[in-house]
């Protein structure tokens, strides 16, 4: 359904000042010097129309990535955005509609239009078999396309951003190659999932601090893994409530024009250790290089053990709050996609709710002039009853109506450099 918490979006104004002078500052001495860090990124305008209520809203997204190598044994990267947000595409503006935030309600100096965000800012190193990387680190587990049961460091994300940057943690991953074809990965992050703009003693605590450790096999045409991980979702919570421990598979394997993968997650600590109906979290699919050229067919099955039976069991205020991106437990997500590099591009996918029969379907065509422009026209469309996840009406306070599933048809312009 896409990111429509307004809270997500807040939390990340704090940071915005320090970070984009941490990366001012790490690249403006030597941009220029033979040698020196690679810069590289994109700049987007789009504009969209809404098919129901016929409101317009535009968004503009600038992306920066620094890449720098001093040796060949060390490296740093850091990638940030900056994203503005108006009418019909600003999620404050939404809100504010449905009477739940008003400007006057917003700090001195606060834009709710601008969203910035350092998503990642990290050094490498790497000594022999170890390699070890320290920062504002991306810490992505698990081989589904859409949905990552056994990621849970970084905050939820949606099906529809599977290909978006992976949000760094502060923290530190160290992988190690055994022999055999043997891996080991153990990370230690220092914030919750959440990523609460707020300050806390808890963040000290040892025992409220995410941490993950996986044994990897990589072998001919196949990977496989084991491992346990500490999830916190939120540092708010008293006496640690929001820490969870889980145990997880992942598979990864190609047949032939077939990419097969599964992942799966299962909380050990629940009162009722082994919880397959709410405890499991797992996810598989395949990816077909179909015979057409360039044609790629995806297929992805989830089943989400945290989310709602039925629309009677959907916490919506979560979804506000971004600590979870989809309501229900199933879903399928069917995906077909055709390009021929740097000329052009078609897409389209269909979302399944299989608790409620909702669905969502997005569908985009992309055309490159030039290799470095690309002009694209997309289309987001909902269907369900009146509840469902993908209706996307609810009663967000008393008289306070919320609609987070919107149609809308809209054109892009994205220039890469």
């Amino acid at each position: 359904m896409g990111d429509s918490s307004f809270g997500a979006r807040a939390r990340r104004l704090g940071a915005a000042a320090a970070a984009a002078a941490a990366l001012a500052i790490l690249a403006a001495p030597q941009a220029l010097a033979e040698g020196g860090p690679e810069l590289s990124g994109s700049s987007e305008l789009f504009s969209a129309l809404g098919l129901g209520d016929g409101r317009l809203g535009l968004s503009s997204v600038s992306r920066l990535v620094l890449e720098a190598r001093p040796s060949e044994r060390a490296s740093f990267r850091a990638e940030a955005s900056l994203e503005l947000d108006y009418g019909a595409l600003s999620a404050f503006a939404a809100a504010e509609d449905a009477g739940l935030a008003a400007a006057a309600e917003l700090p001195p100096g606060v834009d709710p239009r601008r969203d910035f965000s350092l998503d990642q800012a990290y050094a490498t190193l790497i000594a022999g078999p170890l390699d070890l990387r320290a920062g504002l680190v991306p810490i992505a587990w698990g081989s589904a396309y859409a949905f990552n049961p056994t990621s849970r460091v970084a905050p939820p994300r949606s099906p529809w951003d599977a290909e978006e940057t992976e949000v760094g943690s502060p923290g530190l991953d160290l992988c190690l190659s055994l022999p055999r074809g043997l891996a080991l990965e153990l990370y230690a992050a220092f914030s919750d999932r959440s990523k609460s703009l707020w300050p806390s003693l808890e963040e000290g605590d040892p025992e409220l601090l995410p941490w993950g450790a996986k044994l990897q096999y990589r072998g001919s045409g196949f990977d496989i893994s084991i491992g346990a991980l500490r999830e916190i979702m939120s540092f708010g919570d008293a006496g640690g409530d929001s820490r969870s421990y889980w145990a997880c598979a992942d598979a990864v394997g190609s047949l032939g024009e077939l990419d097969l993968y599964a992942e799966a997650a299962l909380r050990i600590d629940g009162p009722s250790f082994p919880d397959w109906e709410e405890g499991l979290e797992a996810a598989a699919g395949l990816a077909w290089a179909l015979p057409l050229d360039g044609a790629t067919l995806r297929l992805e099955y989830a089943r989400l053990g945290s989310g709602g039976a039925g629309p009677e069991d959907y916490d919506w205020a979560a979804l506000l709050a971004g600590t979870a991106v989809t309501l229900g437990r199933d879903y399928l997500l069917a995906a077909l996609e055709r390009e021929e590099a740097d000329r052009w591009s078609v897409s389209g996918g269909l979302l399944a709710n299989l608790d409620d029969g909702s669905l969502a379907a997005a569908a985009e065509a992309a055309f490159r002039p030039e290799p470095e422009i690309e002009l694209s026209l997309r289309c987001i469309l909902y269907r369900g009853e009146r509840g469902d996840e993908f209706d996307g009406r609810f009663e967000a306070a008393p008289g306070a109506e919320l609609d987070l599933a919107r149609p809308l048809l809209g054109i892009g312009l994205r220039m890469d450099f």
